[in-house]
């Protein structure tokens, strides 16, 4: 299992190879899963290189608190390093791993529940759907929105996401037929206790991804106001 928890984390990254010169770092975070006081995910950071030859990303298991989003703690697990030597696209890869780190016992150790991968996938609330705004985190079904977490709440979980929203308002202004958006939803994982919400943030050459999480009580109580 270590090494299929190895090859995805590479998976994740790999299309962040080709960089360019002006890259930005990027950001994606995975749901692992849970416990009773915390959640996981498995980050992928690609860093800025100044140059279209080479490329570095890293991977860590991140431990953070379910209710405040604090981050207790930040396993490496694995780093890599791509170069094209001849700048015709021979690309080699040099790879560091965490070889101490054991991810099937760490998993055990901290009685996670497990909801990677995707055939966990939150999907008992098929046609609804979510946004986000200045306002914060929303459910819609068809033309009706419910406002579901305050950007303030929204905040705890994602620092950054006022700073997107911001910006978009500002391009918005200035290029009101445009359609790209800076910040939306990119995913939602979760089982019947709790709902985790991928949000993703896109200013290039950043991106940005971090988990919000919701209980699934909260999450009921508003489709209820929305569907009455």
């Amino acid at each position: 299992m270590k090494k299929q928890f190895l090859l995805l984390i590479f998976l994740a990254v790999s299309k962040l190879i080709f960089a360019t010169p002006d890259d930005g770092i990027r950001e994606h975070d995975i749901v692992i899963g849970y416990n009773d006081n915390y959640y996981y995910s498995i980050k992928t950071i690609s860093y800025p290189s100044g140059t279209y030859f080479s490329h570095r990303d890293s991977a860590f298991l991140v431990d953070r608190e379910l209710q405040t989003g604090k981050v207790i703690s930040k396993i490496f697990l694995s780093t890599r390093y791509h170069r094209d030597s001849t700048s015709y696209g021979d690309w080699k890869t040099k790879e560091s791993d965490n070889n101490e780190f054991n991810y099937v016992e760490y998993l055990k150790e901290n009685n996670i529940k497990y909801l990677f991968p995707n055939v966990y996938r939150y999907t008992t609330y098929r046609n609804i759907r979510f946004d986000i705004d200045s306002e914060g985190l929303k459910i819609k079904r068809k033309n009706e929105k419910e406002l579901l977490l305050g950007i303030e709440k929204v905040e705890i979980f994602a620092p950054w996401v006022r700073d997107y929203l911001l910006k978009e308002a500002k391009m918005d202004k200035e290029f009101p037929r445009r359609k790209h958006e800076y910040i939306k939803v990119f995913d939602t994982v979760g089982d019947n206790e709790f709902l985790f919400v991928i949000i993703e943030g896109k200013y290039d050459p950043e991106y940005l991804q971090s988990i919000v999480v919701i209980r699934k009580d909260k999450l009921e109580a508003n489709i209820l106001n929305i569907i009455n």
